[in-house]
């Protein structure tokens, strides 16, 4: 009996271990080739990913004002900003220091040391370091949500930058100085620099740091290679900001390139191919830097000039390509000072605002500049024909002075002299009979109410909505509120009339995208030549509000035609300065342009300088007389005519 229960108990007692013999032979001899693999995954190192080069921007001719230079960053291990007294022994474990080096005194003093190098207060310092242990903690929280549960995030294993741009001396003095706080770490990186100075400040745009809302609205998510990243920067103005958009025809944003990657495990034995890394495009734009360079500084003397002035904006574009030349505002900024000095340099300056681009983003009321538009509309609308005449007292209405004014005692106006001669009267019947909604719809086919295409996040467009009533129809006639515009749609509308088709304006070059086609406006030639010779007698003719200050008597083979402004305000100060016009072949200026090689249009507003054939039409002519220098020198005749003996 006693024999029979000692077998059993042995039976129970050896079952277990030859279930563990079983699992052992198992774990060593069927699976081993599985459970090393798991082993030695176990061993695999985080990717090392590699920089590319964001792509240059030059002007049409190559030359370069936007690019990466070398340069050196500081960043700090996430574990040392982390909070956790687990992440920090992690660290000094991966440091190979002891765990007393690593403690928050120490940390908080190597903050004291960065702010030294960087030159900037400890505070701000700080400040940046707890935006990204905000940010991280946040992505943490995203990720738990999308998964249900808690897990460690790639970000918690970085090293984040919080100081960049430094030059060769600057990192050697760094090294030196941050050798007893192994956490923050000089790396090779690079600076974007920008040439040309303040002329180029809004074209070019900035970078900025990447948000949340980029890393959470990111279509690459998905790709290592070229989504964002937290320590990521990106265009959010000007070209940079129009190279950073997604191409489809190239597969990726334009601008940035696709960073390269290594993957070995701790034997650095490859787990993936390399992939080398491959710098973003070039972006070449359609402007002339030189030429941007020299109206920048006409256009600066030009509001100097003036006392009340506080900016203006010159838009230059081929009227037959709509290729944009220049697009100048004044004051602007050099784009290579930081978003931190733009902010400062916005609230020193609130009269001048040189954080504004004007050129796109200005709500101006355009004043006169309007009339050619309105007068083609009416004329093709059949409200108004060549030999509709109004009577001009002076005013609108004789018994209701200081309302519903113009320049002059005009008489008897066609709509020829009443372009000439900027007759409101002519205008103010034109606006009434033709309505809000008729110009609502003629407005858009000039420009206007619309983007103009230059795919800046700066263009702004405000819609035309106004009350259907007379008094708004009138003032719309006369460029006045509710109807404002940015110099780009006025210059564009000016060539709009030039070539009798509206276009969306070009300012990227090599944009891989095809050009929007033209749409023809529903205007004969007949109206258009009504038009182009009210123009043209507004600036060669005695009696046209710019002839008297116009100065290009020396151009052989073109002639200028165009339409001053003076856009009121409703302020208690002088008006908006306008002119706009187009260069156009001497011989043939009545009929399109589109075949006149050397014709752009162009549109000059003056802050708050007075009347426009005074004080825009000088510099215009100045501007003009440049752009010709530049490209076609030969129109230019050595001893020039008076304006009498050339016509």
């Amino acid at each position: 009996m006693f024999e029979r229960r000692l077998r059993i108990m042995l039976l129970i007692l050896a079952l277990p271990v030859a279930t563990v013999a079983y699992r052992i032979v198992d774990l060593q001899v069927r699976h081993a080739d599985k459970y090393r693999e798991a082993t030695e995954n176990m061993l695999y190192l985080e990717p090392v990913f590699f920089p590319c080069l964001r792509g240059d921007i030059s002007d049409r001719n190559g030359v370069r004002l936007a690019y990466d230079a070398p340069a050196w960053d500081i960043g700090i291990r996430y574990e040392a900003i982390s909070g956790n007294d687990r992440y920090l022994r992690r660290l000094a474990r991966l440091l190979a220091v002891p765990s007393e080096v690593v403690t928050p005194a120490r940390i908080e003093e190597s903050f004291e040391i960065l702010a030294e190098i960087a030159g900037r207060p400890p505070s701000e310092i700080r400040d940046q370091v707890a935006g990204i242990r905000r940010n991280v903690e946040r992505i943490r929280e995203n990720v738990a949500i999308r998964y249900g549960y808690e897990m460690e995030v790639r970000e918690e294993r970085w090293v984040h930058t919080l100081v960049s741009g430094l030059d060769r001396q600057q990192q050697l003095t760094a090294r030196e100085k941050l050798a007893a706080y192994p956490w923050l770490e000089v790396l090779a990186g690079k600076i974007r620099r920008y040439e040309g100075g303040p002329a180029f400040g809004h074209v070019l745009g900035r970078m900025a740091p990447v948000s949340l809302d980029d890393l959470r609205n990111d279509p690459h998510a998905e790709d290592s290679l070229t989504r964002y990243r937290l320590d990521d920067v990106r265009g959010v103005r000007g070209a940079e900001a129009l190279g950073e958009g997604y191409i489809p025809t190239a597969g990726r944003r334009w601008l940035r390139g696709r960073r390269g990657r290594v993957h070995e495990d701790r034997k650095k034995r490859p787990l993936s191919p390399p992939v080398e890394p491959i710098d973003g495009e070039n972006l070449i734009m359609t402007i002339d830097a030189e030429l941007q360079r020299t109206l920048y500084e006409q256009l600066r003397e030009a509001v100097l000039g003036n006392p009340f002035s506080s900016g203006g904006s010159v838009v230059l574009l081929h009227t037959r390509t709509r290729e944009v030349l220049a697009l100048v505002d004044y004051p602007s900024y050099d784009a290579n000072i930081s978003y931190a000095e733009l902010l400062d340099l916005a609230k020193k300056d609130t009269w001048g605002k040189p954080h504004v681009c004007r050129a796109i983003g200005g709500d101006y009321p355009p004043g006169s500049t309007v009339k050619p538009m309105i007068l083609a509309a009416a004329l093709s609308a059949g409200k108004v024909t060549a030999s509709t005449s109004y009577y001009c007292a002076g005013r609108l209405f004789p018994d209701l002075p200081g309302r519903w004014g113009c320049t002059s005692h005009h008489g008897d106006m066609g709509p020829i002299p009443a372009l000439q001669k900027s007759c409101n009267v002519y205008f103010y019947h034109t606006g009434e009979i033709m309505g809000t909604a008729n110009l609502a719809t003629w407005l858009p086919r000039f420009g206007f109410s619309r983007l103009n295409g230059t795919g800046l996040p700066e263009e702004r467009s405000r819609p035309y909505r106004p009350p259907s009533t007379v008094g708004a129809a009138r003032h719309t006639a006369i460029g006045q509120f509710p109807f404002t515009a940015t110099p780009l749609q006025v210059a564009n509308m000016m060539a709009t009339i030039a070539t009798g088709e509206y276009r969306p304006v070009v300012l990227w070059s090599n944009d891989p995208r095809p050009r929007p086609s033209a749409e023809r406006l529903p205007v004969s030639e007949a109206h258009w030549a009504i038009v182009r010779e009210g123009l043209f007698e507004a600036v060669n003719m005695p009696g046209g509000t710019a002839y008297r200050n116009v100065n290009l008597s020396d151009m052989s083979d073109y002639v200028l035609l165009g339409k001053t402004g003076s856009a009121e305000t409703g302020r208690p100060l002088p008006t908006h300065a306008w002119f706009v016009g187009y260069l156009t072949d001497r011989g043939r200026y009545r009929s399109s342009s589109a075949t006149c090689e050397a014709s752009v249009a162009i549109a000059l507003v003056i802050e708050l300088a007075g009347h426009g054939g005074d004080r825009a039409v000088p510099v215009v002519s100045e501007m003009l007389r440049t752009y010709l220098k530049r490209y076609w020198p030969e129109s230019l005749s050595s001893s020039a005519k008076s304006r009498e003996d050339a016509f």
